[in-house]
């Protein structure tokens, strides 16, 4: 057998082993299924272009994440990953193949990819923006996580790619480098996986400031064989105190890695000289009891420094992190670091979140947060994501009902769960929320009371002149969200006439009366409307519909039977309980699954349906639906309407009396 340089096997005829290489792993990870392993292997192995290639780096990615302990399924993600990543294969053909659950979590790792068309210059964006870029990617990479195996897989292919970026243009490896330091190498802190954060950051640090990188690797390199020996004799001498005191344990070399040596020169101000030499060791021991007499033997031993000394096994870091550090001076003056922790803390320390978490298994669909235990830890990982440095001491309920979309430019926008377009427009500037006729979200046209997700890309379509719709304040079509958008609209209509708000508001009150087949029984019926609701006149009330401060529905669910009448009275007898025969006529932009849309709003309300008839027009691309059905009374009937209304490209809805 031939192996290349980078260890990966090859059989008789130089291609790679798939056989022997998925032997191997999961040799060392017994948990791992080496049926699916191999077919993940041979299927990109027969890709028709680059198929050697994409192995080559599916392999090293499996490899990483075999190391971090992950299961079958993160295992065969990232044999996979490359290759769908890079269109040579469709992810139907995966599901197909491999089920929904690995295609779930590719698509989520996708997701987190975002970052790739982000803006990082970190500008002033919005008016008196209390929170900068860099914060609100870290965030938005927060909200898209809901399942931590894909925060894993996303870290390990981020080290993965930084590897392969040593060959890749100049540009493109400074902004992968810039990206890793500000995010994903904080990401891997906070979830304590030891083992990807080191080297994220060293190859970050190596493109970003190469001089700097070498001139401190050249120093380690000049004084290493110096600095081995003085390491292997505080080795023997360690070990022999804690044999002499009775305490087992496992005394070895701890590697200092380049980014952390030069951060802690930056930050105190000082030489390479004086960060110790680079003279530390660990000390690896049962229990916690150990440690703690492990400390006395080495502060016994050796004078310490006591400002170097941190007991994070009384106070563990916020991303759970465990040891005893301190630092001592040997019989030379030399300065050395000892690490103290349990076999379990290091194994913790390298691994992090990977190390304890338990997946929730599902023979089909992807992951879902809906088991309580399940729940719970998902909310725990958040609460470690949000803390310190991603939220800068914000509640963490609050930072949870926030999502985070990204401008055509790459800028990050945060905005309350819920938010529409609407509020995306005015959150930007107030003229685009005024001048906004549309919205492309991924691309695709979508209505404007679409509920925007964390990490779509969103852009507004404006007019030339200001004109907001009036439609915006109407609560029942939820196009806005927002008190900031709401008021602005607001403030916008204020600035009309008098005489254009009172005919507004007159014709939509009335608008909405003829869609329901009601009207007032006299004249007065309004005016006593407006009475009961606290307004001096019916200008008044018509005025305050115009502007949103009161909503048709409102208006009608406080009118009494004696001012309307309906072409059904039953539907305003509260007394009568039979159920009435109704047709709603809606009016729609035709598109995929609205039909699904209405018909589920029927279904929650527990409306029977009686008949159902539908007719599209392809050249206006609009659609007509007819639905007869079961209504009890008018409150059910004012509530389902508003509820059709309220769904994307749902035009108008009217009732109507069946013939």
């Amino acid at each position: 057998m031939v192996k290349p340089t980078d260890d990966y096997p090859l059989d008789r005829n130089g291609k790679l082993d798939i056989e022997y290489w998925a032997s191997r792993v999961c040799e060392r990870h017994a948990r791992l299924d080496i049926v699916k392993v191999t077919q993940a292997c041979n299927f990109v192995g027969i890709i028709p272009r680059n198929a050697e290639k994409l192995l080559r780096v599916g392999m090293e990615f499996a490899d990483l994440i075999g190391d971090l302990h992950q299961d079958t399924d993160s295992v065969v993600v990232a044999i996979l990953y490359r290759a769908q990543r890079g269109r040579h294969v469709r992810l139907s053909k995966i599901t197909t193949t491999f089920g929904l659950e690995i295609t779930h979590l590719i698509r989520e790792i996708n997701r987190m990819s975002t970052l790739g068309v982000l803006n990082l210059s970190n500008p002033a964006l919005l008016e008196n923006e209390e929170r900068d870029q860099s914060e609100n990617v870290r965030k938005m990479l927060v909200a898209l996580i809901d399942d931590v195996r894909v925060a894993v897989c996303k870290l390990a292919e981020r080290v993965v790619a930084l590897r392969m970026a040593k060959n890749a243009a100049r540009t493109r490896r400074m902004r992968m480098a810039q990206e890793t330091l500000s995010f994903f190498a904080p990401l891997a802190n906070r979830l304590g996986i030891w083992r990807l954060k080191w080297e994220l950051e060293d190859l970050s640090f190596r493109y970003l400031q190469a001089e700097e990188y070498q001139r401190v690797a050249k120093n380690l390199s000049s004084r290493r064989a110096q600095r081995e020996i003085q390491i292997i004799t505080h080795i023997v001498d360690l070990e022999k105190l804690l044999a002499g005191a009775k305490i087992k344990a496992e005394v070895e070399g701890r590697a200092k890695h380049i980014y952390s040596i030069w951060r802690k020169m930056q930050r105190k101000g000082i030489d390479f000289s004086e960060i110790y030499d680079g003279l530390a060791v660990r000390v690896l021991v049962k229990n916690v009891a150990d440690c703690y007499a492990v400390l006395g033997v080495v502060h016994t031993q050796w004078a310490h420094i006591p400002k170097e000394f941190d007991d994070y096994i009384a106070n563990s870091k916020s991303n759970g992190y465990q040891a005893i550090h301190t630092a001592v001076f040997d019989k030379r003056g030399n300065v050395l670091e000892v690490q103290i922790k349990t076999h379990d803390m290091h194994r913790e320390s390298e691994l992090g979140i990977c190390a304890h978490w338990e997946y929730k298994k599902q023979e089909t669909g992807p992951a879902k947060s809906d088991d309580s235990a399940y729940s719970e830890k998902l909310n725990w990982l958040r609460h470690v994501l949000t803390v310190e440095e991603y939220s800068s001491g914000a509640d963490f309920e609050s930072g949870l009902a926030r999502v985070y979309v990204y401008t055509p430019d790459g800028h990050v926008v945060d905005l309350s769960a819920g938010s529409t377009p609407i509020d995306f427009a005015y959150r930007i500037h107030t003229d685009i929320g005024h001048r906004c006729v549309g919205v492309l979200v991924d691309g695709q046209e979508r209505a404007l009371n679409t509920v925007l997700e964390t990490g779509q890309r969103v852009e507004i379509l404006t007019g030339v002149e200001s004109a907001p719709a009036r439609e915006w304040l109407d609560t029942s079509r939820r196009y806005v969200h927002t008190t900031r958008a709401r008021e602005k609209i607001q403030v916008w209509f204020r600035g009309q006439s008098d005489l254009d708000n009172l005919n507004a508001g007159k014709k939509s009150l009335f608008d909405e009366m003829h869609r329901l087949c009601i009207h007032f029984k006299n004249s007065m019926g309004i005016e006593e409307i407006a009475s009961k609701l606290g307004f001096g006149s019916a200008d008044a009330l018509y005025f305050a519909i115009a502007l949103g401060n009161c909503q048709v529905l409102d208006v009608l669910k406080h009118s009494e039977l004696g001012l309307i009448v309906t072409d059904q009275m039953d539907l305003l007898d509260k007394d009568v309980r039979q159920r009435n025969e109704e047709l709603l006529f809606v009016r729609c932009h035709n598109r995929p699954g609205l039909l699904h849309d209405i018909i589920q709003i029927l279904n929650e309300e527990n409306i029977t349906m009686l008949a159902l008839n539908a007719t599209t027009d392809s050249a206006a691309n609009t659609a007509s639906i007819s639905v007869t059905s079961l209504i009890e009374d008018f409150v059910s009937l004012a509530r389902v309407m508003t509820k059709i209304k309220s769904v994307p490209d749902v035009l108008d809805v009217e009732r109507q009396t069946p013939v």
